[in-house]
């Protein structure tokens, strides 16, 4: 679980290819893609 000092720093350095962010109106087929799609980043 994150500390949220943590969450901030997240937060703050942006997106990488560990954490991108999504907006609460994101439709759930989007989000499940964007999901398959950092489970496959680095080989499967």
């Amino acid at each position: 679980m994150f500390l949220t000092e943590e969450i901030r720093e997240l937060i703050e350095s942006g997106e990488t290819s560990r954490f991108e962010f999504k907006s609460e109106r994101e439709k759930n087929i989007d989000f499940a893609k964007e999901i398959a799609a950092f489970a496959n980043g680095s080989g499967g």
